[in-house]
């Protein structure tokens, strides 16, 4: 609307500007000599063309003030929803990945293992400490030998211990993005307020400019009812 406006006074101060110009040429080379009616015209046209720019001037300085206090604010506003809705889709994409889920169903799964492993060294250890001291055992084959399942061990021992150290990571950094989505829904909460505070002082510019455009128009109003109208003063 205030664009619309703006165009239209500039239009208007440019055709005002132009008639003027003109009318001050008819007075020159009006047929009749020293008239009166077109000097009122020439006169009273300069007057309207001033008014005319002191309301376009008005136009844009309330234009430029909602440029900058109503158009800027609202892509702030934008921007900040924006932002919030990215962060949300992270936390959303966070969940869906289950990297959680999945290192404690591996740290469950390899502590399974590791027990059996470590079940099974001492098993192995105490048929070969019966093997040594002569007591009878379950079979006749060798005691098994505990080299595999140490580096079994080994392996899985670091394989935990790594998977525990990423999920304290993970943990770590899905509490900071929880931190994070707070922070960001209560500014973004706040920031309402500011909207609210923004339309406030927006219509209270349109107030403004609308009282300053009324008192131009009626100081106006008796210049352009002085002008002289009757066809018949022109003869």
């Amino acid at each position: 609307m205030a664009v619309w406006l703006l165009r239209a006074y500039r239009t208007l101060t440019n055709i005002s500007m132009s008639r003027r110009s003109a009318l001050a040429d008819c007075e020159k080379h009006c047929h009749i000599e020293d008239c009166y009616n077109c000097g009122q015209l020439s006169q009273g046209y300069g007057k309207i063309s001033t008014k005319i720019t002191q309301a376009s001037h008005l136009t844009e300085e309330n234009a430029a003030a909602t440029q900058q206090g109503v158009v800027e604010n609202l892509k702030r506003h934008r921007d900040l929803l924006v932002s919030v809705k990215e962060l949300l889709q992270r936390r959303d994409h966070s969940r869906e990945g289950g990297l959680a889920e999945t290192l404690k169903k591996r740290i469950a799964s390899n502590e399974t293992k590791l027990k059996a492993a470590r079940a099974s060294v001492s098993a192995a250890i105490t048929a070969a400490a019966n093997a040594a001291s002569g007591a009878p055992s379950s079979g006749s084959a060798e005691p098994p030998s505990t080299f595999s399942y140490e580096v079994q061990i080994e392996k899985l021992t670091h394989s935990i211990t790594l998977d525990k150290a990423e999920l304290e990571l993970q943990e770590q950094r899905a509490v900071l993005l929880q931190h994070t989505l707070w922070m960001e829904i209560m500014f973004f909460h706040k920031s309402h307020a500011m909207i609210a505070t923004m339309y406030q002082s927006f219509v209270h510019e349109q107030m403004k400019t609308s009282q300053s455009l009324f008192d131009n128009w009626k100081a106006l109003s008796p210049i352009v009812h002085d002008l002289p109208m009757e066809v018949n003063g022109f003869n």
